[in-house]
């Protein structure tokens, strides 16, 4: 494997290569807000101040866990979680409402083991590979998708459950041959970020959640939820 004129053979030096790799993709964190205008129509007039749990919804999350995947930094394999998701959905509910109410997530749960996946160009290069790092996430992302869903136009398709490249594509063809009929110009922009994901301003993010209608201790769960992470 290469990566920044390296090569590594044996097992130990790759991790530590995707580990280098991986750690520079991402931004340096910050804590302070960002000036930023948004839009009117991307402000919220209603707010969400703290999200609560329920033992079904974490008992439901356990279920969908893959019995195939390998453990996680606890060791804790998820075909067990699956079988024993109803015995553990109320001590898993304390802990995660607790987490949200104070503000603090275990530490023990900042350990992930990265996954790298890959993605396009030669195999052999480090830098054409992501991390993928794996009940928590599921569930706080199912109720922030619905809050965030009312300031995404319905025409927007990336990353949104039930869109995609092809009913992204559809639509354009569709918009581009209505144009043509009607002889109007049409210009595209294409454009990419480069791990964008990886290096997102969380100074920009705070406003941006405090403009969505995000309450302070929700906010600040999301900011120290990113940091502090081992991998």
């Amino acid at each position: 494997m290469h990566y920044d004129g390296e090569t590594a053979n044996s097992g130990r030096d790759i991790a530590n290569l995707f580990a280098t790799c991986f750690m520079l993709a991402y931004s340096v964190p910050s804590t302070a807000k960002r000036q930023v205008v948004l839009p009117p129509v991307m402000t919220s007039t209603y707010s969400i101040e703290e999200i609560l749990f329920s033992p079904r919804q974490i008992e439901l999350a356990l279920k969908k866990l893959d019995p195939a995947k390998g453990a996680g930094s606890d060791g804790i394999p998820p075909v067990f979680l699956i079988h024993c998701s109803e015995c553990l959905s109320y001590p898993l509910l304390l802990i995660f409402n607790e987490s949200l109410r104070r503000r603090e997530f275990p530490t023990v749960w900042k350990r992930a083991l990265i996954v790298p996946v890959f993605k396009s160009g030669d195999d052999k290069l480090i830098k054409n590979y992501r991390a993928i790092a794996k009940v928590f996430e599921s569930l706080l992302c199912s109720i922030l998708s619905w809050h965030i869903k009312h300031f995404i136009t319905a025409r927007h398709f990336g990353f949104v459950r039930n869109h995609s490249t092809a009913s992204n594509l559809a639509e354009f063809v569709s918009d581009i041959s209505q144009s043509v009929d009607k002889n109007n110009q049409v210009d595209t922009i294409y454009t990419d970020f480069s791990r964008a994901f990886d290096r997102v301003d969380r100074g920009i993010l705070l406003t941006k959640l405090a403009e969505y209608g995000f309450g302070d201790v929700l906010s600040d769960f999301l900011l120290i939820y990113q940091i502090e992470w081992q991998v």
